[in-house]
């Protein structure tokens, strides 16, 4: 079992034999050996899909019986980091410090993630709330050209009932992060590449907006994020949450 920790630069990440650097868009370095444009990849799309053409490349060649992503800045705490005492924080944002990068690493990691996995078929972050839901938070972000159009293809996908969840849910798995069985994640994988890749062959590629946070073209990766709170709800996947830490 690895998790893969995507990057598209140079950058301090954990260290542990589960923990592999991961290349976006055909980045490779001294320690990132492997990245989305080696084999059957989409490393082109990457400006557009974001971490997905790392989601994409594992769902084609990995072979291990749990398979996980996460980014070099948003890392699984499975055991969470303490603050001030405590350890209910969903999102904890802390300096790239080694003393971090050592405790995300720690065998007790690991451990508690294998714990997980024994119980649970999916871990993905403790959710943060988008109100007033999910899908009424992107339309306000990033409008109804792309949300209408993603909408048909789920329908078609999961059904119109099941669908219709992210006009109520407010519970965001955020980031495209995500450890899953093999099985489910090649489930997963199969079924978010149909509905993303429809929209972007109907949408097409969106211009930068200069200084906006969330740039319109990347709107294949923020589907996906939405993609995978309603693959959970639609399959009724039994999923357990993890703490994430997000370095500066």
């Amino acid at each position: 079992m690895s998790i893969y920790v995507a990057t598209h630069k140079a950058a301090e990440v954990p260290t542990a034999d589960w923990l592999v650097p991961f290349g976006l868009g055909g980045y490779r370095d001294e320690r990132v050996r492997l990245n989305d444009a080696q084999g059957d990849g989409i490393a082109h799309l990457n400006r557009q899909y974001c971490e997905l053409t790392a989601t994409w490349w594992l769902w084609k060649h990995c072979t291990d019986p749990y398979i996980g992503l996460c980014h070099y800045r948003r890392l699984f705490a499975f055991v969470p980091v303490a603050l001030n005492g405590l350890q209910s924080q969903p999102i904890l944002k802390s300096p790239t410090a080694p003393a971090v990068l050592d405790y995300l690493a720690a065998p007790a990691q690991r451990e508690k993630l294998d714990a997980l996995l024994a119980a649970y078929e999916v871990v993905v972050p403790v959710p943060v709330a988008q109100q007033p839901s999910i899908a009424a938070a992107f339309r306000q972000s990033h409008g109804d050209a792309i949300w209408s159009p993603f909408m048909a293809a789920c329908r078609d996908e999961f059904g119109h009932e099941v669908t219709r969840a992210l006009d109520l849910e407010t519970r965001f798995h955020y980031g495209n992060m995500i450890v899953a069985r093999a099985d489910v994640f090649r489930d997963y994988a199969t079924r978010l590449f149909r509905v993303v890749d429809r929209v972007y062959a109907e949408v097409g590629d969106l211009p930068e907006e200069p200084g906006a946070r969330y740039q319109p073209f990347r709107y294949p990766g923020y589907l996906g994020e939405r993609f995978t709170n309603l693959y959970l709800l639609a399959t009724r996947t039994r999923f357990a949450t993890a703490q994430s830490v997000w370095l500066d």
